[in-house]
């Protein structure tokens, strides 16, 4: 008979690093930044420990991203927002910032695992404090 855990028991080792701790996963990264100090569809930049990112605030939220283009590292934060869409403002490759994945590609088709046809994000939530913090990319 197998019986349901406690809240204080520990589920078996799967063999992978500890649940918690030091280096066991994403590790926050407070931007400072207050809501107050966001405006829709106006990114922030932002350089984080891990590479230059910037906060998207969108009408269902704010969002992180990478602030480059990956297609020729143009400017994607100044570029034009729409929704969820942000328009690189060189070429103008489109990618949905709540998935990462690159929508229109002027011209043409994306080759299917092109390293353009992503951006990196990362998880984006408010603090105690009031600011926002990012968490780093999984490990």
């Amino acid at each position: 008979m197998q019986t349901d855990p406690t809240p204080d028991s520990t589920p078996p080792d799967p063999g992978g690093p500890p649940a918690s701790g030091p280096g066991s996963g994403p590790d926050p990264f407070d931007t400072g930044v207050r809501p107050e100090e966001l405006e829709i569809g106006k990114p922030v930049p932002l350089r984080t420990p891990w590479g230059e990112f910037a906060l998207y605030p969108t009408d269902r939220g704010v969002l992180c991203a990478a602030m480059f283009c990956p297609h020729l590292d143009g400017p994607l934060w100044e570029g034009t927002m729409s929704g969820t869409e942000m328009t690189c403002p060189w070429h103008r490759w489109r990618y949905d910032l709540s998935s990462g994945g690159c929508v229109h590609v002027p011209g043409g088709e994306l080759e299917p695992g092109a390293e353009a046809s992503r951006i990196q994000r990362l998880t984006v939530r408010l603090t105690d404090a009031g600011t926002y913090e990012v968490l780093g990319p999984a490990r």
